[in-house]
């Protein structure tokens, strides 16, 4: 279960809408409609061919603040308040510090997203009048991963992310979905803490 939660840094989401638009997304205005979410919190469903269904809580705060809350198949946790991230099982109570690399702060966590970077590159965007689809290429630990963002258009000129699809350290494809989307959601920072006294 651990690997499979960890994979979600190689990755990352979803909203559940229906709407049909003709408008015409440039990158740059998905990039605007990333860059202005500062917080928001979202309910998530994990697939990954031959592995258990997992599902949970989404909350992030930028910049860097996020928790990765798993109800199902069991409760734990990855979480940071914006420095060390942190993997909890809620169980055992066991904390474990992991790597604060991968393409979540590139797309969820900072501030100002950007699709081409050193280490964020897009290779196709594509639309329909209810979709817009991003391939990109992750450099993860010197490995390049495909990474498709699919978001859903909302009517008029607006944009709600709703599904990544990836790959994790196993080569198996990760689908991460989002639904009840909350943008700029009022989150308290609490929720980002994580009481480390018993590992030292």
């Amino acid at each position: 279960m651990k690997k499979l939660v960890l994979s979600l840094f190689a990755i990352m989401l979803s909203v559940n809408a229906q709407a049909i638009s003709d408008k015409q997304f440039t990158l740059k205005e998905v990039e605007d409609y990333m860059s202005s979410l500062k917080s928001f919190s979202a309910d998530f469903e994990q697939i990954v061919p031959g592995e258990e269904f997992s599902k949970g809580k989404l909350y992030i705060k930028k910049p860097g603040k996020f928790l990765w809350k798993y109800k199902v198949p069991t409760p734990v946790k990855i979480v940071s308040n914006g420095g060390l991230v942190y993997f909890v099982d809620e169980e055992t109570d066991q904390v474990t510090q992991v790597p604060n690399t991968g393409i979540l702060f590139s797309i969820l966590s900072k501030e100002d997203v950007s699709f081409n970077t050193k280490y964020l590159k897009l290779q196709n965007l594509t639309q329909t009048n209810r979709r817009v689809n991003l391939d990109l290429v992750a450099t993860v630990d010197d490995n390049e991963v495909p990474v498709t963002l699919i978001f859903r258009k909302t009517g008029g000129a607006n944009l709600s992310l709703m599904k990544i699809i990836s790959q994790n350290q196993l080569d198996q494809m990760v689908v991460v979905s989002l639904f009840g989307h909350d943008s700029n959601a009022t989150i308290n920072n609490d929720i980002f803490k994580v009481d480390i006294e018993d590992e030292f």
